[in-house]
């Protein structure tokens, strides 16, 4: 499972392959959150979580635990067979390996019943890896900081509280909330002014355009 996501273990990349066996929703849904109980919290144990998410070698894992190779072999194996017990199956293999005798609604109840057990597993553990935190970011911030390493924070104390304060609107997150609390004839009449000719536009309609796009820095038509 965890393999599906690459070397750096990418959410993404796990959800691409597992399209392979499935495109329903609520299968990769089942699957994202299963990948996200194993690889961003605490539920494996540390050396297992070494082994399995982080790559290492029995041998590297056997030393940095003080551990013998023989019985790390064995460790790891249990610790994996206790993860099917704590969700009461493998996600992954029930998703893969359909049973075609089994009932669509029985299906449906057992991934929702799986998705549940995952959720409340996850809420009990703590988050020992977020995912990569620019993925949230709706401008690439790197393409822009790529020259600077700044890891020692040396900057301008009061630069730096006005622009993250201005860039709070580049958060994804934000954003959605935000969306979320504004009347949909805002969004409507905003797509209407971004899309309309100009023949179909009032007098006030213009006016609207032109301010949204000299605030929103868009290039003049």
């Amino acid at each position: 499972m965890v393999n599906m996501g690459g070397k750096h273990r990418d959410k993404e990349l796990m959800l691409l392959s597992a399209r392979k066996y499935t495109s329903n929703p609520e299968e990769l849904y089942l699957l994202e959150r299963y990948f996200y109980l194993l690889v961003n919290t605490d539920f494996l144990k540390p050396a297992v979580y070494a082994f399995l998410i982080n790559g290492k070698t029995y041998k590297q894992v056997s030393e940095e635990f003080n551990l013998k190779e023989s019985y790390m072999r064995n460790f790891i194996y249990k610790n994996v067979r206790n993860v099917f017990d704590e969700i009461s199956g493998d996600p992954l293999a029930f998703i893969r390996y359909k049973n075609d005798d089994m009932r669509r609604t029985d299906r449906e109840n057992e991934i929702d019943r799986l998705t549940d057990r995952i959720d409340i597993l996850i809420k009990k553990r703590d988050i020992r890896r977020h995912d990569g935190l620019l993925d949230y970011m709706l401008v690439d911030f790197s393409k822009y900081g790529e020259q600077c390493d700044n890891r020692d924070g040396k900057i301008d104390e009061e630069e730096y509280e006005e622009f993250i304060k201005r860039m709070q609107y580049i958060s994804k997150p934000y954003l959605e909330s935000l969306f979320n609390l504004v009347d949909e004839n805002i969004f409507g009449y905003i797509v209407y002014l971004l899309t309309a000719g100009e023949r179909r536009l009032s007098d006030r309609d213009k006016i609207k355009k032109k301010e949204l796009m000299d605030l929103w820095l868009f290039p003049s038509e």
